[in-house]
């Protein structure tokens, strides 16, 4: 693909990836829709997804570096969010064996920039925090990650793992859900990020279409799936936390 087209393909993905963290969407489910999201086409798709941090707070706007003094706030959320997520993929392969090979799906740290399938990047000058989804058109590089250091300065730790949850499920190739809330009315992270918000079943039925059963994407990048009718729409909480929650509900 030529450079010019490459630029506006991964432009067009930032344009629809961007979310207002800021904002809270109040959305329902329509009555009779079955959820749907938005999956993208990755043209590399490791099950074992190296990880790296940029050591640098950047101007994307310059290209300088600064120093962003909420830099060990998003590392930290970020490796949280990696911990959350793996158990999320762990809980949802044992509990749907059909789509058990999404277990094989791990995160480890990369020494490297070279070496990376996902990069974090510390940032500012973007209005908000937002994925770019290189994979989409060069294997080679990387897909990454900015939080902006107003946004980190802005929301405290439980918003900002809900905003990381988010920006991190968009990374695995994930796009918008088309509704806010399960049929638990848990929020939707990839519509209604909320503080410490979970993946639901129709995001990681996504990330195993992405990763092991792609849908037909035509001569596109992009394609709306649907939630099969057999897995019940809901937030997939860690087995630890649902038990610990438990544990305080006893208590309380």
């Amino acid at each position: 693909m030529n450079t010019w087209k490459s630029k506006f393909a991964v432009l067009t993905l930032v344009l629809a990836l961007l979310v207002s963290s800021t904002q809270v969407l109040e959305a329902s489910v329509e009555a009779g829709n079955h959820p749907r999201i938005e999956v993208y086409r990755l043209l590399f798709t490791p099950t074992t997804i190296n990880v790296y941090v940029y050591p640098d707070d950047l101007d994307v706007k310059t290209g300088d570096t600064f120093t962003c003094p909420y830099r060990d706030k998003v590392i930290s959320a970020f490796y949280e969010v990696l911990g959350r997520l793996r158990k999320s993929l762990i809980r949802f392969g044992d509990e749907y064996p059909k789509y058990e090979a999404i277990i094989d799906i791990r995160f480890v740290n990369a020494t490297r920039i070279d070496e990376a399938d996902l990069v974090l990047k510390i940032v500012r000058g973007w209005n908000v925090s937002r994925t770019l989804l290189y994979r989409v058109v060069n294997r080679e590089k990387p897909n990454e990650i900015h939080i902006t250091c107003e946004d980190a300065e802005m929301f405290n730790e439980s918003e900002l793992r809900g905003v990381m949850m988010h920006e991190l499920l968009h990374a695995l190739g994930v796009g918008h859900a088309k509704t806010a809330w399960t049929d638990l009315h848990e929020p939707e992270v990839m519509l209604n990020i909320r503080p410490d918000a979970y993946p639901t079943t129709l995001d990681l039925y996504a990330v195993y279409l992405v990763y092991f059963n792609p849908p037909d994407f035509g001569n596109g990048y992009r394609a709306n799936i649907t939630l099969p009718r057999d897995l019940e729409y809901k937030m997939v909480i860690p087995y630890d936390v649902e038990l610990q929650q438990l544990r305080d509900r006893v208590d309380s």
